[in-house]
């Protein structure tokens, strides 16, 4: 069971695709009450739901989270009295800009096995261009020696990209580039908010892909997301019981990207989950996108079950973005052909 902390809206960065400055609901940094109450909530709705053999995970987001380490430290140590108190399993996760991490958070991170994100896009133009500090210098130098650091401690660091029209072209020289550093785990993902994504974009994505793979089939070590979709059906998404993002104010959302969005705004850390509002999600989940029926990657799509995102990107929950139905049929498209090759040299 997760439950993620907005821990603060506020960044140091200035990035182009920022998500953040696109909230309706903004609260700047959670108190130090605040997150008592959100703690208090978590281990109730934990003990509510939880299967036999349920762990908890924490994590940290914003904005960006290391700008309230202070609390971020706070709340780690009320979880491990709770833990030793309760007997729960207790992990925790951070996803950050990585341009905050000096060696005391390295330290903490380590020794409570924190599991760290860091957003880097790949070479100093790419980042650069895309991921500035707010005074407009550029971050890149100091990220990439942070990740090259956090290497040393944990080989698998999770890496997120962010891919623009702008940089769609550099995809493949951007993820040489972190592979070549020592990155063995790169999470790209798309800006669906940008509405200049082209078909032409598209089959230069699917290209730099397949020059990826070109280069990197023998690496066994290896995990780049949109190369290894597994394509299996997927659950049903539960809204706001096995997931729940807190944000900096106590509200309640079923999901990151929905933070901030009053329209999913599912309770709060003090009268708890709004079943009305709940239901209402609910509700549309179990609909069906007649506009993708028929479709071969239909039960496993998340198009299909994130009717979120839908209407995030469309404003339609049964109407999935089509820059994103375009990447699940070119993630396909690759897999089969991985499958093909693997035949082939067998």
């Amino acid at each position: 069971m997760n439950f993620t902390f907005w821990v603060t809206d506020n960044c140091n960065l200035s990035c182009r695709y920022c998500y953040v400055d696109r909230l309706s609901d903004r609260s700047d940094s959670m108190t130090v009450e605040t997150a008592e109450a959100a703690i208090k909530y978590t281990v109730s709705h934990f003990e509510k739901y939880k299967n036999a053999n349920d762990s908890l995970m924490i994590g940290f987001h914003g904005g960006e989270p290391l700008l309230r380490f202070d609390l971020i430290r706070y709340i780690v140590a009320q979880y491990e009295k709770i833990a030793q108190a309760k007997g729960f399993h207790i992990t925790y996760t951070l996803t950050t800009n990585g341009t905050l991490i000096d060696p005391d958070v390295t330290t903490f991170l380590n020794q409570h096995k924190v599991a760290v994100t860091i957003s880097i896009d790949g070479t100093p133009e790419t980042h650069d261009l895309q991921r500035p500090f707010k005074n407009g210098k550029n971050s890149h130098e100091l990220v990439i020696k942070n990740v090259i650091a956090m290497l040393d401690h944990d080989p698998y660091l999770r890496i997120r990209m962010t891919l623009t029209p702008d940089t769609i072209d550099k995809l493949h020289e951007d993820i040489m580039y972190l592979l070549d550093r020592g990155c063995k785990v790169i999470v790209p993902a798309l800006d669906y908010y940008d509405p200049d994504w082209t078909e032409n974009n598209m089959n230069v994505m699917e290209g730099q892909l397949k020059k990826v793979i070109q280069q990197t089939r023998d690496r066994e070590d290896l995990l780049i997301a949109m190369l290894n979709e597994d394509f299996r059906p997927k659950d049903k998404c539960t809204v706001g019981i096995n997931t729940l993002h807190i944000s900096p104010a106590g509200d309640l959302y079923p999901c990151v990207l929905a933070v901030g969005d009053r329209s999913f705004l599912i309770g709060d850390i003090y009268q708890g989950i709004d079943q009305a509002n709940r239901d209402l999600i609910i509700n549309m989940s179990d609909k069906e996108n007649d506009i993708c029926l028929g479709c071969r990657l239909y039960g496993s799509c998340e198009g299909v079950r994130c009717k979120i995102v839908n209407k995030i990107y469309t404003g339609d929950y049964c109407k999935p973005c089509g820059t994103q139905c375009a990447v699940e049929n070119i993630k396909w498209a690759i897999k089969k052909s991985a499958l093909a090759a693997s035949v082939l040299h067998t």
